[in-house]
């Protein structure tokens, strides 16, 4: 069973799942990294190259070889979780934590300039974005508001959550053996 961290970028699904790695000592995940390395071009470049549609289309095939793997936090990109068989790809991997940050948090200085999809953006178009992909973000198992919160917090919260799922989701799997 796995961590799975969905929400909007910029929610501090890196910074948290890191956090989790450092205290549980599973290992951390990071879809967009691993779409960076499989067509070695970061992902402002592929977007630019191949556009929306590939990109979300190797964003599937990614996080669908992602499905034998066990013990680890995985950190997706922010519309990962707008695809109905993402949703259930990830849903099937593990418990699925939505980090919900308001959008004043999101859009700070150093959220905006380490994230070269929004950088550019108005400002109506991103919380236009925002707002569509609330409804899929509830669609997690568990929502957590971070906004005034450390990501040490807000890391405990989840395993504190996981740990508490995963203990009665052995016993119940034990029962039937």
């Amino acid at each position: 069973m796995n961590i799975v961290l969905v929400g909007f970028s910029g929610s501090g699904k890196t910074t948290v799942g890191k956090e989790i790695c450092k205290i549980t000592g599973m290992d951390y995940i990071d879809t967009d990294v691993l779409i960076e390395r499989k067509l070695s071009l970061k992902i402002e470049d592929i977007f630019r190259y191949y556009g929306h549609r590939y990109f979300r289309y190797i964003e599937r095939e990614v996080i669908k070889n992602l499905l034998n793997m066990e013990n680890k936090v995985i950190g997706t990109g922010g519309g990962a979780f707008i695809n109905p068989t993402n949703i259930l790809n990830l849903k099937s991997l593990g418990i699925v934590f939505f980090l919900n940050a308001t959008l004043e948090k999101i859009l700070t200085d150093d959220v905006l300039s380490s994230r070269p999809l929004l950088k550019n953006e108005d400002m109506y178009k991103i919380q236009k974005l925002y707002e569509s992909r609330l409804v899929f973000y509830r669609e997690a198992d568990f929502e957590i508001n971070i906004d005034d919160k450390s990501p040490n917090i807000v890391a405990k919260e989840i395993i504190n959550i996981f740990c508490s799922y995963k203990n009665r989701y052995d016993n119940i799997k034990e029962s039937f053996k």
